[in-house]
């Protein structure tokens, strides 16, 4: 993170009280790795909404490799 000033944080939990938005708070919370972000972190994750039983649904939740080189695109440009 230090070397090049961003992060994504993926995690398959919501988006809300998950574990990336803790990291993402710890991130910002410090002042000195606060200073070191080019970008606010991203965070890759469910939507705020009750995961699907079927496994053909979750996988339209769940975070999948284009959301994730989404949020990558996001940070870098």
């Amino acid at each position: 993170m230090r070397k090049t000033g961003r992060v994504v944080i993926v995690d398959e939990a919501c988006i809300t009280c998950s574990a990336a938005a803790e990291i993402a708070a710890l991130l910002t919370e410090d002042a000195a790795t606060f200073s070191a972000l080019r970008k606010p972190p991203k965070r890759v994750c469910a939507p705020d909404v009750p995961i699907p039983y079927s496994p053909i649904m979750e996988r339209f939740c769940l975070p999948d490799a284009a959301r994730v080189v989404a949020g990558i695109r996001d940070v870098l440009g």
